[in-house]
């Protein structure tokens, strides 16, 4: 006997029927698959994918207060050429352009979240850099890719001290040196570094430039966001 006319039986080992009716579709759904299990593994930090390999259709939707953390503003000047809200790519060409070449970089930041708005710093460290005709090391720092605090230690605080007066800083009793003028706050220990009571403490002589703005911008997400548990990467 035959079996003419009657259809196929099928092994239970054999895949559905709409199974092979995807077949045109079948690699893009083992892709989309994929994709989603190994996104599960980065946020569970067994894994750590590059940025583009994640298609934006699966990335979380942005923080609704993303843009109050990431937008720019008219900047301030922070030293020499440097301004506020500069991005990180902009700070490196103008060292580049002033023929500072070596300088290390240091990136951190949260993995992308819909429970936080976006929250990663960066920092420049320049070896002999020249402030003031004095040889230092110079820390270039970005928040959310907005330069908004650069610091300046100098490797001889005596002669940079003399220099420094320029920047006509108040002073008070213990040789502290600070001056706020609109966003910008200028703050320097050098002073009391050279004093006789800062070289019996120790102090390290440093002068650093804000722009109030982005340091209240950053405490205030620290302060709304920062118990929220989350993962950091880079370092």
């Amino acid at each position: 006997m035959t079996n003419a006319g009657k259809p196929e039986s099928s092994h239970w080992l054999d895949p559905p029927t709409w199974w092979r009716k995807l077949k045109p579709l079948r690699w893009l759904v083992i892709g989309v698959v994929a994709v989603w299990g190994l996104n599960a593994l980065d946020l569970m930090r067994f894994a750590k994918l590059p940025e583009k390999a994640i298609p934006a259709f699966l990335k979380p939707e942005p923080h609704p207060d993303s843009t109050q953390y990431t937008r720019v503003a008219v900047g301030v000047t922070l030293c020499d050429r440097f301004r506020s809200y500069e991005d990180l790519q902009s700070v490196t060409s103008s060292l580049s352009a002033s023929g500072y070449e070596q300088w290390t970089t240091n990136s951190r930041r949260a993995v992308e979240s819909s429970s936080y708005p976006p929250y990663g710093f960066d920092t420049v460290k320049v070896q002999d850099y020249v402030h003031l005709d004095s040889k230092g090391r110079l820390t270039l720092q970005f928040f959310n890719n907005r330069l908004y605090q650069v610091e300046f230690v100098p490797t001889d605080a005596e002669a940079y001290a003399r220099k420094l007066r320029a920047l006509d800083l108040p002073r008070d009793a213990n040789a502290r040196a600070e001056k706020t003028t609109g966003n910008l706050r200028v703050a320097s220990t050098v002073d009391l570094a050279v004093s006789p009571v800062g070289r019996q403490l120790r102090t390290e002589p440093f002068v650093i430039w804000q722009d109030l703005r982005l340091v209240r911008e950053r405490d205030q997400w620290d302060e709304k966001f920062g118990s929220i548990p989350k993962q950091i990467v880079g370092g």
